[in-house]
């Protein structure tokens, strides 16, 4: 963020040194924080405390069947990475770009993330290595819980109805090898990063059709932001002065899920 220093904090973290930040911001916390900026956020978790034949089994809407037949039809091979390479993130970074345009792909947090451990990526190929489908995950380790924080796969054509399908059930199986890896790790908590709780948005009911395929539970949480010095201050109110000019979606977006009113 330039000049700005944050700290973040993800699920039940509370840090206790914010010395030398200017905004800490806590993501997805179980309880409300009594804070100018705090918002909800719904999500979807799936417990992976589970063998995987019981993952598989407690999925919906045929996710099962497309899953094995990605594996015994499609040949579909998935790949995890728990630390990845730059070059691996080069990768990654060059498909969202080129298959996925308008992916909103922060390349410099997700760089500072990496740096600080706490990155994964997955892949799902084809039997020749042509990559379908990439997740990018979000895991602070030490909670034992991972959010998918972003997934970006090859967009087929009106006419091209066979790879739509492919890549629908290539992305079903990534999730599952992924939840599968990540249980080796010892993260019991799978969390798909987001839940739309409204009805309006037919898109969003759409990915929210495709998360309830694999049996989780939506819960509510909370997203905090707190300014530590006048330079934090300063900073959310040019972004909110932003957000008023130029990204009005994102306004009204904060303003639908605000839960204390600012001062």
């Amino acid at each position: 963020m330039g000049l700005i220093r944050v700290v973040e904090a993800w699920f039940d973290q509370n840090p206790k040194d914010l010395s030398g930040f200017d905004l800490v911001h806590y993501h997805q916390c179980p309880t409300p924080h009594a804070a100018p900026h705090c918002l909800d956020y719904y999500t979807m978790l799936v417990d992976l405390d589970r063998p995987p034949e019981d993952l598989l089994a407690g999925m919906r809407n045929g996710n099962p069947q497309q899953i094995r037949r990605a594996i015994t039809k499609d040949q579909v091979q998935c790949t995890f990475l728990r630390a990845p390479s730059h070059a691996e993130r080069d990768a990654f970074q060059v498909f969202c770009q080129e298959s996925n345009p308008g992916t909103l792909l922060d390349r410099n947090r997700l760089e500072v993330l990496a740096k600080a451990g706490m990155v994964a990526l997955s892949a799902a190929l084809t039997p020749d290595g042509t990559p379908l489908v990439w997740h990018a995950y979000i895991c602070p380790w030490g909670q034992r819980r991972v959010r998918c924080d972003l997934s970006a796969s090859i967009q087929a054509g009106p006419d091209q109805g066979d790879l739509r399908n492919l890549v629908g059930r290539a992305n079903r199986l990534l999730h599952y090898q992924d939840m599968v890896a990540l249980r080796t790790e010892g993260i019991t908590c799978y969390d798909f990063g987001g839940w739309y709780p409204g009805t309006d948005d037919l898109k969003r009911l759409n990915i929210n059709r495709f998360k309830e395929g694999f049996g989780g539970t939506v819960v509510r949480e909370y997203e905090t932001e707190q300014p530590l010095t006048r330079l934090g201050e300063l900073y959310q109110h040019l972004r909110f002065l932003k957000w008023r000019w130029v990204d009005r979606d994102l306004l009204k977006d904060f303003q639908r899920r605000r839960l204390v009113p600012e001062e």
